[in-house]
């Protein structure tokens, strides 16, 4: 019996490729089928090719959030709206900052008016000063006035009335002694009663001699030194009030700039509350159109929130294609490139070059495929999408072709030269 199955192995064996042979040379031939969408083919002698992001033209895609966290009451736009710039485009609650802005502007009035009267009293308080500088003024002149005694003008009157005195002196003693000696002369030529009034009259001039002397040496004395302490005392007395009001000035003037400060800071509080009621409106900074918008009306927009609305101009729009980094030698600017939206490789459109961002980054996973290393560094490139026969949007992804540097050629970008040969 074993030695029946040594035997058949061999034969079973032999059977089995005979069958296979067979079947191999006699089944009928299968064609494999025709792939769905025809991959798109290579347009250039040299190509590169590199995944692409359409995106807008003016400042990409522009994410707007809230200035600050509050309740959203209004929106106005919609997704695919077309807004000009400043247009509305939704609303914050201000009903907060409203009534601040009342109390802000009862501030500021009062404000104004305490600096109305700081004003007032700092008017008065500089007419004090006025008139005290007159009183001192004054004071000084009768302290020069004093020290400038007796005046040249002064000594002729009261020397004059000396020498009148002296004559009139003269005059009645001279008739006093005539009347002597006429009643010595015998009775009845004089009588006792006119001898004794022309005595009584040069005894009158004798004191008015005397005064006359006295005043003329109280004329060349000059100014008594009391008299002189006196005024020089009023001087000081107008100094120190002159200096006491220009004290009150300086006090006053301090008081008018501490007012016209809490005004100013009352006024930027109010321009700031309005800062705050404007920015409560967002608006759009650039003529665009909506292309999401992330909240309603009702819902409450925190300050840390990402993205409430996206804008965008699609006047014209960009692809931004990712070139891997072993291919950055081989891109040249003002390269030839096409468009091709996935699933529709016949239908390509014309990308006119714009530049290349001088910065190779780290790779985004776009496609999600499995060889897509998401380690891989990228030079990107900029082109403007042509007229497409098929709608583009933005944010989806085409592949973009474009013409290369032959690799024998080296690098063909400005400032780079290529490795000479040793």
């Amino acid at each position: 019996m074993a030695r029946f199955r040594v035997r058949m192995l061999p034969l079973l064996s032999l059977a089995g490729l005979s069958f296979a042979a067979w079947y191999v040379f006699t089944a009928p031939k299968v064609a494999p089928a025709a792939p769905a969408v025809q991959p798109p083919r290579a347009p250039y002698p040299t190509t590169l090719a590199a995944s692409g992001i359409l995106e807008p033209a003016a400042a990409r895609v522009t994410a707007l959030g809230t200035p600050f966290a509050s309740l959203v009451t209004e929106v106005y736009v919609e997704v695919g709206d077309h807004v000009a710039k400043g247009a509305r485009l939704f609303r914050l609650d201000d009903r907060v900052l409203t009534a601040q802005a009342k109390v802000l502007e009862a501030q500021v009035a009062v404000a104004d008016s305490q600096v109305s009267a700081a004003k007032a009293q700092l008017a008065a308080v500089e007419a004090q000063v006025t008139t005290a500088k007159a009183g001192q003024a004054v004071a000084e002149a009768k302290v020069a006035r004093r020290r400038a005694q007796p005046r040249p003008e002064e000594l002729p009157p009261a020397e004059a009335k000396v020498a009148e005195a002296k004559a009139l002196l003269a005059d009645r003693r001279d008739q006093m002694v005539r009347y002597e000696e006429a009643m010595k002369g015998g009775a009845g030529v004089a009588s006792v009663d006119e001898m004794d009034r022309r005595r009584f009259n040069a005894s009158i001039a004798e004191r008015t001699l005397e005064r006359a002397a006295a005043d003329l040496a109280l004329v060349r004395a000059g100014a008594w030194a009391p008299d002189l302490a006196e005024a020089e005392a009023g001087v000081r007395q107008a100094e120190g009030t002159v200096a006491q009001a220009e004290a009150a000035v300086a006090k006053e003037r301090a008081a008018v700039a501490t007012s016209e400060a809490l005004l100013l800071q009352a006024k930027a509080s109010l321009a700031q509350n309005a800062i705050e009621l404007e920015r409560a409106t967002v608006k759009a900074p650039i003529d665009a159109t909506v292309l999401d918008v992330a909240v309603r009306a009702g819902e409450y927009a925190a300050a840390n929130r990402e993205t409430l609305m996206t804008i965008g101009d699609l006047s014209t729009l960009l692809v931004r294609a990712d070139v891997d980094e072993e291919s950055v030698p081989l891109v040249r600017e003002h390269a030839k490139a096409k468009g091709v939206v996935r699933g529709f490789p016949d239908k390509p459109f014309e990308l006119e070059f714009v530049r290349i961002e001088p910065y190779v980054r780290p790779k985004r996973s776009l496609t999600g495929a499995t060889n897509e290393r998401v380690d891989t560094r990228v030079l990107q490139v900029i082109f403007k999408a042509g007229k497409s026969d098929l709608p583009i949007y933005v944010g989806q992804q085409v592949d973009v072709f474009m013409e290369g540097t032959p690799r024998d050629m080296g690098p063909a970008i400005p400032g780079v030269m290529p490795t000479q040969p040793k």
